[in-house]
């Protein structure tokens, strides 16, 4: 896992250089996403940071055009919201450094994850931007990691004078919540309900292999010990221990390490 973060580091390294010195930038970042990320052998579940309209990018081509903004990409791949992160929207980076708070190699090791903060020096500026991550890896046949997860998230930070998760969820999502929960006649009102909303590129057809029916399983148990632990708690009853059993039951602590990193 190290070895691979070392080697994601330097491919934004490299793209920034290259860019810099007048060469074909995009073409070293399209060599790096073919290499490092795992396109080429299932989904990758890749959630980069500074994407808004288009926040998840399940397509070599999304990919490529977050690292090198869309004017490079081009405007049949490229997204309009995307500057280029890996060229800092043409600063470029001279540093990057993983920080990890936690690796965990599953089984036989063919799965790995890691979260933790990774820091980015701007170029230019000297300023240094400090960011959130989870990666999750898979080995393929020649030993090699490929990344298959990747989310990215800048810290989050309190509104003032409150830590009210309601404000929270009024700050991060009311509005577009609201937007389309009005197009399809549902109360928009945060915590009465939860739900899993797939992204611009997914399907709607119902999850087709035991996984995925599996998954969507858990993600109902999920929301409906939120929904419990808020109900019990306008109940005044005992929300803590609902909580604490819930998460006994549907987090692993108790078999392994949890990689949890809250909104």
């Amino acid at each position: 896992v190290i070895a691979a973060q070392n080697e994601w580091k330097v491919l934004i390294l490299s793209i920034s250089s290259a860019y810099l010195a007048g060469v074909d930038f995009v073409y070293v970042a399209k060599l790096g996403i073919d290499r490092l990320y795992g396109y080429d052998i299932g989904r990758v579940l890749f959630k980069p940071t500074q994407a808004v309209e288009q926040p998840f990018r399940p397509t070599a081509k999304g990919a490529l055009s977050y690292f090198v903004g869309y004017e490079a990409a081009g405007k049949v791949d490229g997204i309009p919201e995307d500057k280029g992160f890996a060229i800092a929207g043409g600063m470029t980076w001279s540093k990057v450094r993983f920080d990890n708070d936690q690796i965990y190699c599953f089984g036989d090791e063919d799965i790995a994850v890691a979260q933790g903060y990774y820091y980015f020096t701007n170029n230019k500026t000297g300023d240094i931007a400090e960011v959130e991550y989870s990666f999750g890896y898979k080995r393929i046949a020649s030993g090699e990691l490929k990344i298959v997860l990747h989310h990215s998230s800048v810290p989050y930070k309190a509104p003032d004078n409150s830590t009210n998760s309601t404000l929270l969820i009024q700050e991060l999502s009311e509005r577009r919540m609201m937007e389309e929960t009005a197009a399809e006649g549902l109360d928009s009102k945060p915590w009465r309900r939860h739900r899993f909303r797939p992204h611009y590129g997914a399907t709607t057809e119902q999850p087709t292999t035991g996984c995925e029916s599996a998954v969507t399983a858990a993600q109902d148990a999920w929301k409906n010990l939120i929904l419990s632990i808020s109900s019990t708690y306008l109940a005044n009853g005992d929300f803590v221990d609902v909580a604490k059993k819930g998460i006994a039951k549907y987090y692993g602590y108790d078999i392994a390490r949890v990689l949890f990193k809250p909104t």
